[in-house]
């Protein structure tokens, strides 16, 4: 089966003509080939120009006074081959479409006299060709008694701008295209000024350039428009580049074309006015006899819609839109670029807060668009029907003109209700009805009708997709309106595809392909279906914060990407748990790039959880992990409290036997052994957390409590103000060895349980599971360059506490983690009378501390190891683990 209906062959120096035509074609239903629609980024172009034109029931060669090009001669001749080698039963149509009256002579007489050709210039042409495709004589489309084929074709262009194709259709702003044809002979840089709806782009499409292109004297205009968008020297590059380099670009791939835009880009925002000078000169030359560069910036306000969060990088967008501004101003100034920017009226302000450009854009410069009179609006409704032939009744065309009349905004609205009655004008006939648009329910119904209709009309599934897809097409503002948004395609579910080009067919989304990157985009026809759908505002309502946080989020990315991914700019985790909820809330509504979702960093807490199991997760990823789930709910048993306040200890057991430390020998020094034999117990998975220490700080029975401090511990009067750390699932740090002890009374009080700090033996025996052998809690080596995933030591460079159970490859035999690095672990017992445990409030001897610190070596790390501390020190790597040493029901 053909892959295509037909192959369009042409000369890019005859896209003008060609893009309207390759329109026509696929509104009546042919799927064209046209090579700028589908060829892949990377992928050569004539092996892909030969592979689609053998996947195509026939071919067209549009030939134009500017005769065939390059390319264009190799598809023509391998047509020609392709038709005389198969059979007759299954010929390929070739088919010459000659776009002018001197085409027949650029053509050449042999190709001609091979083929039937069809004229541009005939009205029937798109018709003829789509007879030729389904192998249909002229005599087999057309018979006398048809109805005249203009009435098949829609002179009216609904929410869609008004493109040069259209010219013959576009009236009622006579006089602001006198005004701003007299401003383009005078001024270099001149702008349109008016409200969302008002008309500006297309006065420039399909007023302002085709009056140029048609104007006989010494200025012959060659057209570029861009749309700034946040990258505006990039989108000027995209631009400038098929002008620049018109043959080049056709052996080019897509990738290869991107690359060269990246190169332009950089270049005009280094040297500003003198490249585009440099630039528009190279323009000129490759099209000889061409004098001046008209450059269309619509959408002017784009420039300033864009607001990063962080202050510095909004500093640089703004540094960089007063260089583009700057950029454009100066080269005007140097050298034959006229610039034509369209602009929202209540982005005014912004203009005038720019100095250069306010001067630049003085009232001779400017055309401001007010509302159309309702001879302009008569005009309107009335011409394009004339042009083919429809009919508008008097009462149908004053209830219109009632309904429009001064209303600037809304005339895409009166645009697509024309639209809409054309198509259901009765039979398809030559008269639009009034019956017809009062069943539409007036003016502003029309688009909402439409639009409820076709919602209607869609799978259940589509139909839950379409709030979503209309989120990612509208950029939501706070002080200003919303705005429309380009998406693209690829970044919208499957349902969501789906409903886009349903959409699309009713004319309420326009979709298109970006001819740089090969991807396909979908936009709103009109903001005027923002402004009048209400269950479309309800649905953005909704959405609102989510969406304002995603598109920051969005935004922010490219700024991290422009400074190379300087980790300055990354969001704080605060932030990244603001865009968690916002991407909870949105669920499959939203889908981040890869590069948006490294900016964001991990927010899955199962997801975050699995990559800790992971040997080569690094030391950084592991910190960052731990933060993040602190903030976005840490799912783990075991660090939290019971909804009573009581901390939930996840309670491992821990064999008994014999246990033998080395105790150092104070006078002769050395060590000598101290064996202990220990019953089973068991031990706490963590060491304590911040969470779990604050329940004693804040609980009414906790630390303010003097039962639990007895007469034999130092009670701290300023031990509740100590800053434990500042994440809930990190271990609590800055806690005295006394402190510790008042806290295993107060949980043994809640649990009925006997808790308390473990002595040395016990907490030896929990690291090494009883095997003498575990130097380290995993085993007897351990490199930390070659395994991050054992540790918090000196060595994984952190400069603090991770959360606890980072590391569950360093677990002890029987799954006690964090017993090596991250804090010292306070023991019961003192370090140098290792066998006592007693305590009193005047005694200050040192207490053991096991297990070393982030910030100590990994040989303090080992399970044998021992340190020491006063039992009030306090600091940022000191903390306690909690031992139960009575039966525990259930375990």
């Amino acid at each position: 089966m053909p892959g295509y209906d037909l192959f369009l062959s042409y000369n890019r120096r005859d896209r003008a003509i060609v893009d309207p035509l390759a329109g026509a074609l696929c509104e009546r239903g042919l799927k064209v080939f046209k090579d700028d629609w589908f060829l892949r980024p990377g992928e050569p172009w004539p092996l892909a120009l030969e592979k689609s034109l053998m996947a195509s029931r026939a071919v067209a060669v549009a030939v134009g006074r500017n005769g065939l090009g390059p390319w264009q001669q190799r598809e023509a001749a391998a047509a020609l081959d392709l038709q005389a080698r198969r059979p007759p039963d299954d010929g390929l149509p070739v088919i010459p479409v000659l776009l002018d009256q001197d085409s027949a002579r650029q053509a050449g007489l042999a190709f001609l006299l091979q083929n039937t050709w069809v004229e541009h210039w005939d009205p029937r042409a798109a018709d003829l060709i789509v007879g030729a495709v389904q192998g249909k004589a002229p005599a087999e489309l057309y018979d006398t008694r048809d109805a005249d084929p203009r009435t098949r074709v829609c002179p009216y262009r609904g929410l869609g701008v008004f493109r040069e194709e259209d010219a013959g259709f576009y009236v009622g702003r006579e006089s602001d295209l006198e005004r701003l044809g007299d401003a383009i002979e005078r001024h270099p840089v001149v702008a349109v000024v008016g409200a969302s709806g008002s008309g500006k782009s297309s006065l420039v499409r399909a007023g302002l350039i085709p009056r140029l292109r048609r104007a006989s004297g010494t200025r012959v205009y060659q057209v570029a428009d861009m749309m700034p968008g946040r990258g505006p020297f990039l989108a000027l590059a995209r631009a400038l580049l098929p002008l620049r380099e018109p043959e080049r670009v056709l052996s080019w791939s897509k990738g290869g074309i991107d690359d060269e835009c990246e190169r332009l880009s950089a270049k005009l925002d280094q040297n500003g006015a003198e490249h585009l000078t440099h630039v528009v000169g190279q323009i000129l030359a490759e099209e000889p006899g061409t004098t001046q560069l008209l450059l269309l910036v619509d959408q002017w306000e784009e420039l300033y819609t864009y607001r990063p969060s962080e202050a510095a990088a909004l500093r640089r967008h703004g540094e960089r839109v007063r260089r583009f501004i700057g950029m454009l101003l100066e080269a005007a100034r140097l050298c034959p670029l006229q610039v034509v920017l369209t602009l929202r009226a209540d982005y005014w302000g912004e203009v005038l807060n720019d100095e250069p450009l306010a001067a630049a854009l003085c009232d001779p410069a400017l055309v401001h668009l007010r509302a159309l009179d309702r001879a302009a609006l008569e005009r309107v409704i009335r011409h394009p029907a004339e042009r083919v032939g429809l009919q508008v009744p008097d009462a149908l065309a004053e209830v219109l003109l009632d309904a429009a009349a001064g209303q600037p905004g809304d005339l895409p609205l009166l645009e697509f209700t024309l639209q809409q009655l054309w198509a259901e004008r009765a039979d398809h006939g030559g008269t639009l009805t009034l019956d017809a648009y009062r069943a539409m329910g007036g003016l502003e119904k029309a688009i909402v009708s439409r639009a409820e209709t076709t919602l209607d009309r869609l799978a259940p599934a589509e139909r839950e997709a379409v709030p979503g897809l209309f989120a990612a097409l509208v950029q939501v503002g706070e002080a200003r309106t919303d705005l429309r948004r380009r998406a693209r395609l690829a970044e919208l579910g499957e349902p969501a595809r789906a409903a886009a080009c349903q959409l699309a067919n009713e004319r309420l989304l326009v979709t298109g392909r970006d001819w740089t990157s090969g991807e396909e985009w979908v936009e709103v026809a009109h903001e005027a279906l923002l402004r009048h759908w209400p269950k479309l505002e309800g649905w953005i309502d909704t959405r609102r914060g989510a969406l304002l946080t995603v598109r920051q989020l969005q935004a922010d990315t490219r700024t991290w990407l422009e400074s190379g991914k300087r980790s300055g700019f990354l969001w704080s985790h605060e932030r990244a748990r603001e865009a968690a909820k916002a991407l909870t809330q949105l669920g499959m509504e939203v889908s981040l790039s890869s590069e948006e979702a490294e900016f964001l960093g991990p927010i899955d807490p199962q997801a975050m959880l699995a990559e800790l199991e992971q040997p080569q997760t690094d030391h950084q990823r592991r910190a960052l992990i731990g933060a993040r789930l602190d903030l976005l709910g840490d799912p783990r048993p075991g660090i939290g409290c019971t909804p009573g306040g009581t901390p939930d200890i996840a309670w491992y057991p821990v064999p008994g036997g014999e246990v033998t430390i080395e105790v150092e020998r104070l006078i002769r020094g050395g060590t000598k052994p101290k064996v202990k034999a220990i019953a089973p117990f068991h031990i706490a998975r963590y060491p304590v957390t911040v969470t779990q220490y604050r329940a004693f700080l804040q609980a009414e029975d906790g630390w303010r409590d003097p039962q639990w401090w007895a007469n034999d511990l130092d009670r701290d009067p300023e031990g509740d103000s100590y800053d434990l750390g500042r994440y809930d699932n990190h271990p609590a740090l800055y806690v005295s060895w006394f402190d510790a002890m008042a806290y295993c009374r107060w949980l043994s009080n809640r649990l009925g349980l006997l808790i308390r700090l473990p002595d040395e033996w016990e907490w030896q025996q929990a690291a090494t599971g009883g095997d003498a052998a575990q130097i380290f809690p995993w085993g007897a080596e351990w490199n930390p360059k070659t395994e991050p995933c054992r540790a918090n030591t000196f060595e994984a460079r952190l400069g603090g506490v991770t959360a606890v159970g980072m590391y569950p490859a360093g677990a002890s035999p029987g799954g006690v983690v964090d017993m090596a690095g991250t804090v010292w672990e306070w023991c019961l017992n003192k370090h140098d009378s290792p066998l006592a445990t007693e305590s009193r409030p005047d005694n200050f001897d040192r207490r053991v501390v096991r297990g070393g610190s982030w910030y100590v070596v990994q040989s303090y790390a080992r399970s044998a190891a021992r340190y020491r501390s006063n039992p009030s020190s306090r600091d940022s790597g000191l903390g306690f683990r909690v031992l139960c040493a009575s039966p525990i029901p259930g375990h």
